[in-house]
């Protein structure tokens, strides 16, 4: 299981993924609440894809630039979420020319040190608390 992170879905589901490598599909349906439901080219080999006749659901904070049009065809890393259900992230218009962006894996990714003002005022997210402010102050 890996923890979702900012530009990939929500931050508070728990997901695994079913291949790192991005699958090839067209987004058949795209909704106004921000998401909508992807058919791959190639049925999916999981449990989980018997249901919603093997269409993955994403949605906006799972696609990587615009959100292509309906019946688009589009490249997407598949996974299975908490509740089991199929789904798609890392969603993006397919060019036959442009290569697919890889999958990034979030324990990797750096995290980005949050202002008191952007609130949970705990303490390790306030500037005075960073090392660099206690060197400087144990210097003095």
């Amino acid at each position: 299981d890996v923890a979702r992170v900012p530009g990939t879905a929500s931050t508070k589901s728990r997901f695994s993924l079913l291949t790192t490598k991005p699958v090839r599909g067209k987004l058949l349906r795209w909704n106004t609440k921000g998401h909508g439901w992807i058919r791959p080219e190639d049925p999916i080999q999981h449990p989980s894809a018997t249901e919603n006749d093997g269409d993955a659901w994403t949605a906006q904070r799972d696609v990587v630039g615009a959100v292509p049009a309906e019946g688009d065809a589009v490249t997407f890393i598949p996974y299975v979420d908490e509740a089991n259900r199929l789904g798609a992230m890392s969603v993006q218009a397919a060019a036959e020319d442009q290569p697919v962006a890889p999958w990034r894996d979030p324990a990797r990714r750096k995290k980005r040190r949050r202002h008191a003002s952007e609130g949970d005022n705990d303490a390790a997210s306030l500037p005075e608390e960073s090392g660099s402010w206690r060197r400087q102050q144990q210097a003095s």
